[in-house]
C-alpha cells in the first residue's frame, strides 16, 4: 500500500510538472493571442464610434446652420420693422 501512495505522488507530481510546462509553453501564444484580439476589437470599436460621432455631428451641423438661417431672417425682419416705424419727426424733440 505504501507503494501505491508513493506512485501517485510520483505520478501526480509529474503531471503537475508537464501542466506548469506546457502553461509556461502555451503561455506566450495565449498573450498574443488575447493582444491581437485586443487590438482588433479596439480598432472596431474605435470606428464604429467615429462613425456614430460622425452621424451625430452631421445632424448637429444641419441644426446649427437651421439655427444661423433662421437668425438671419429673423434680424432682417426686425431691420425691416424698424425702418417702417421709423420716421423723421420721431427724433425731433416735442415743442412746449
Amino acid at each position: 500500500m505504501a507503494d501505491d501512495n508513493e506512485t501517485k505522488k510520483e505520478s501526480s507530481g509529474t503531471s503537475g510538472d508537464i501542466r506548469g510546462l506546457l502553461r509556461q509553453l502555451v503561455s506566450p501564444v495565449v498573450e498574443q493571442i488575447d493582444d491581437r484580439v485586443n487590438k482588433q476589437i479596439d480598432s472596431e470599436v474605435t470606428a464604429r464610434i467615429d462613425e456614430l460621432l460622425s452621424t451625430r455631428m452631421a445632424t448637429v451641423d444641419r441644426a446649427i446652420g437651421d439655427l444661423d438661417r433662421h437668425l438671419s431672417e429673423l434680424s432682417a425682419r426686425l431691420d425691416r420693422i424698424e425702418k417702417n416705424s421709423h420716421t423723421p419727426n420721431d427724433d425731433a424733440t416735442p415743442e412746449s
